[in-house]
């Protein structure tokens, strides 16, 4: 007997394009205690692929802007590309989801300022994970997202980072309590200063700042 698999219709994800161990769309979901390796992408979220959502909820959702779930005790090592993957514009904001609207946002509270002028962002963090031997770790343009006790370890890319915001608290750091080994720091322009806060810094590692400063249509100038 034959089976025919077509896959889904996510081009990137079914194919060699950007096949990842774990591919997802929504932040929402949980991601704990998982190892993935010998992949393209560790892990990749690709929001922008599907910016209002998809199927049933095609039209109804901002992804990007979705709460951020636990992504945690995660390993990503040995990959062709990224370990850590969150793709392109991850801005978590205070939406107003809930159970009573069936989990869906009004699209109007998607948006990067309240009615009242303030910053709507929703600060997250992405714990204890760990990356290795990967040529890219991180994303290209995200704010209020921190790494915290994030270990990444002799990769080309120790973090990859395009474009960044100041956090919505006003103090939060984007690395706290982390050890990067062996690698580049691809750090981000944009909006506001880079903190990065408790760091262990070990054998040679570089500091690229702006990294994509007026390159293509990422990276702030």
């Amino acid at each position: 007997m034959i089976f025919l698999f077509k896959g889904t219709d996510n081009g990137q994800a079914d194919t060699t394009l950007n096949q990842a161990g774990l591919w997802g769309l929504s932040f929402t979901n949980y991601a704990i205690g998982n190892r993935f390796a010998n992949n393209y992408n560790g892990m990749l979220y690709q929001e922008q692929g599907f910016d209002r959502g998809r199927g049933h909820v095609n039209g109804l959702e901002c992804p990007s802007f979705q709460q951020i779930g636990r992504l945690e005790g995660n390993t990503f090592h040995g990959c062709g590309r990224f370990g850590t993957y969150v793709l392109a514009s991850v801005f978590p904001k205070k939406t107003d989801r809930s159970v009573d609207k069936n989990g869906l946002p009004t699209l109007s509270t998607c948006t990067e300022w309240t009615t009242n002028g303030d910053d709507n962002g929703l600060p997250a963090t992405f714990m204890h994970n760990i990356d290795y031997d990967n040529v890219f770790v991180g994303q290209y343009n995200a704010g209020d997202l921190q790494y915290r006790f994030h270990t990444s370890i002799n990769n080309n890319n120790l973090i990859y980072w395009k474009e960044t915001k100041n956090f919505q608290d006003g103090c939060s750091s984007h690395i706290a309590d982390s050890f990067y080994d062996s690698g580049n720091l691809a750090l981000p322009g944009g909006h506001g200063a880079f903190i990065l806060e408790n760091m262990i810094f070990n054998n040679r590692v570089h500091f690229e700042s702006s990294h994509h400063c007026q390159s293509g249509v990422t990276g702030g100038s």
